[in-house]
C-alpha cells in the first residue's frame, strides 16, 4: 500500500518484474552445488548474487524462463528495509567475481541473467 517501498528498486519492465538471482525461485541440481561450492557464510546480503555469479563463472548451464516464479512482498518490516544492504557489500561480491576470473585467466564478461531468458511453452490444458 506504500509506493515508497519500491523506491530504489529497478525492474526489467513496466510490469514490476525483474530477473533476480534468488534461491527461493530456483531449482538447482546437486551437481551444480558440487561444482560451484557452498553458499558463503558471512555474506548477510547478496549471498545469492555471489553464488549465482560463481555458477556462471564455472560455466554451469543456467536457464532463466519468462514466467514469474516468485512473488516478493515488500513491507516496512522486511529484512531489506530493517537492514538495508550497503552498496559496498554488492561491490565486494562483484570484486571477488572479477578477481576469481582474472586468477583463472578469464577476462571476458559473464552473461547477464536477462540474456539467459528462455521462453517456456504453455502446458497443455
Amino acid at each position: 500500500d506504500d509506493p515508497t517501498l519500491l523506491d530504489g528498486l529497478h525492474f526489467d519492465g513496466d510490469d514490476l518484474t525483474a530477473v533476480i538471482p534468488h534461491f527461493g525461485a530456483a531449482t538447482v541440481r546437486r551437481a551444480v552445488f558440487d561444482e560451484t561450492g557452498p553458499i558463503l557464510e558471512g555474506t548477510p546480503n547478496y549471498e545469492d548474487y555471489d553464488w549465482f555469479l560463481r555458477v556462471r563463472e564455472v560455466g554451469a548451464e543456467l536457464v532463466v524462463h519468462d514466467r514469474v516464479v516468485l512473488w516478493r512482498s515488500v513491507h516496512g518490516a522486511s529484512m531489506s528495509r530493517l537492514r538495508p544492504p550497503r552498496p559496498t557489500e554488492l561491490l565486494d561480491v562483484l570484486q571477488r567475481s572479477v578477481n576469481r576470473r582474472r586468477a583463472e585467466g578469464h577476462h571476458g564478461t559473464l552473461p547477464r541473467l536477462t540474456d539467459l531468458r528462455h521462453p517456456i511453452a504453455e502446458a497443455p490444458s
